[in-house]
């Protein structure tokens, strides 16, 4: 049995036995969700690269037999029927798009079953964040977001450009100064001009600093 995951990312494909038991995995990166935001349609050098993962598979594997699935991306995407069609026609692969929902509930399976097998137990908040969307879990409840790595980059790489600008301009004005300051939260105030850029590094300083603090006790 052959299982393929294409997200908005990555597409990954896992080759099992009878008894569900991992033969052999692949992983090609496919950037399915990069400008995706701006046209609305999966682009034509996604499209090539994720034909060319197909032919690499279809040379050890046969694709007409494959459960495969399709996540955020492809939710989004204007131009996804016509996709799967020309997929379907030529390497005989048959893609099933899924719900936000549905791809919570499957991602949380998935973690569950790797915590298992290191033999961890007890109850968990899970994350599952991709290209495209990020998906959060506890107990019986499962939720989507609409961002992800790829969309969140894209959204804010624009500011993210101007900070760093910002930032080259004043470390050559005050060199010594910036350097110098051993308070790293006034440091990262200096260093990054973007107020929502300075936010999210604040709130991965406290974070880290939390972390590190549970770590000693």
């Amino acid at each position: 049995m052959l299982g393929i995951d294409l997200g908005s990312n990555t597409l990954r494909a896992v080759q099992m036995d009878e008894k569900l038991n991992k033969l052999k995995e692949y992983e090609f990166v496919i950037g399915a969700a990069k400008n995706l935001n701006q046209s609305g349609e999966i682009s034509k050098e996604a499209i090539q690269r994720l034909k060319n993962a197909l032919s690499i598979l279809a040379k050890e594997q046969d694709l007409s037999k494959a459960r495969a699935v399709a996540t955020a991306a492809f939710r989004k995407a204007s131009n996804t029927n016509e996709i799967f069609a020309h997929l379907k026609e030529e390497f005989g692969i048959d893609f099933k798009l899924i719900d936000a929902k549905s791809e919570a509930k499957i991602s949380v399976l998935g973690m569950q079953v790797g915590l298992r097998r290191l033999k961890i137990w007890g109850e968990f908040a899970y994350c599952d964040l991709g290209g495209a969307s990020c998906e959060l879990s506890f107990g019986k409840s499962f939720k989507s977001f609409d961002f992800g790595i790829i969309s969140f980059y894209e959204k804010n790489c624009h500011s993210y450009y101007k900070s760093c600008i910002s930032y080259k301009k004043l470390i050559k004005k005050y060199p010594k100064f910036i350097i110098n300051i051993k308070d790293k939260k006034l440091k990262i105030h200096f260093l990054i001009a973007n107020p929502y850029l300075k936010h999210l590094a604040f709130m991965a300083f406290d974070e880290v600093a939390m972390i590190k603090k549970e770590l000693r006790s």
